[in-house]
């Protein structure tokens, strides 16, 4: 699994690519291909992973933050 994942909004060029030169990173839309991502999904995906560090353009959400929010 990727440690880091990117919302749909960091290009693939611009962000993804920089990041694979050292880390493991994917893109959500990736890991739920053929899905509408809405923020409640994208939650759902993203804690079916052990350790991801979800990153958009407002910030970024590490898992102990995914699982502090509600269900």
């Amino acid at each position: 699994m990727s440690q880091i994942v990117l919302d749909e909004h960091l290009g693939y060029t611009e962000v993804l690519e920089p990041l694979r030169k050292w880390i493991t990173a994917a893109k959500i839309e990736d890991l739920a291909p053929d899905e509408t991502l809405k923020d409640d999904r994208i939650l759902q995906i993203l804690r079916n992973y052990k350790q991801p560090t979800f990153l958009t353009l407002e910030g970024w959400a590490d898992k102990a933050s995914l699982t502090s929010q509600s269900r």
